[in-house]
């Protein structure tokens, strides 16, 4: 059997720490998590191409299969082209349109991207929270227990993590 990056089967890996890396590291891509609270702006064709300059540019410098990153970003520029995101003028629905068109090449249901206008960065990223605000954080956080719904050593000496 043959084993190739884009299919990798458990019983084609020695050592399961790739796979968790390569999991983990396909999370990075991800481009940050959507806020209801987010406003939503009104998209033209320049910041349309704006956006997919700067996913193609972080899919082709940190995507976790980089020979699939010139085939995404291939595509989503033919859509462009052909004016598939012409109708499209929300940012939010933009980009869920890319997402969808990203996921469509090799079936990452990991890539998405996610739309912030640029008052978000301005309001929310600049505050800087106070004492309690930390508090309030890591209490749930640990009530979550930071996410892990599971963490054993399978047969084999397999580690198996459940987020």
């Amino acid at each position: 059997m043959t084993c190739t990056t884009s299919h990798l089967p458990l019983r084609c890996m020695r050592n399961p720490a790739p796979l968790l890396i390569l999991f983990l590291t396909s999370l990075l891509v991800a481009i940050p998590i959507e806020d209801s609270s987010a406003q939503d702006a009104e998209l033209d064709a320049a910041g349309q191409l704006e956006i997919i300059d700067s996913v193609t540019s972080v899919l082709n410098h940190e995507y976790v299969f980089p020979d699939v990153a010139p085939q995404l970003e291939a595509h989503v520029r033919e859509r462009y082209r052909s004016g598939a995101y012409q109708d499209v003028r929300s940012g939010k629905a933009f980009a869920r349109a890319l997402s969808r068109d990203l996921q469509s090449v090799n079936e990452d249901l990991h890539l998405r991207v996610y739309y912030y206008p640029d008052e978000y960065f301005d309001t929310e990223l600049d505050q800087e929270p106070d004492a309690a605000e930390l508090a309030r954080r890591l209490r749930a956080d640990q009530r979550d227990n930071f996410t892990f719904r599971r963490i054993e050593i399978l047969p084999g000496n397999v580690g198996y993590l459940k987020f």
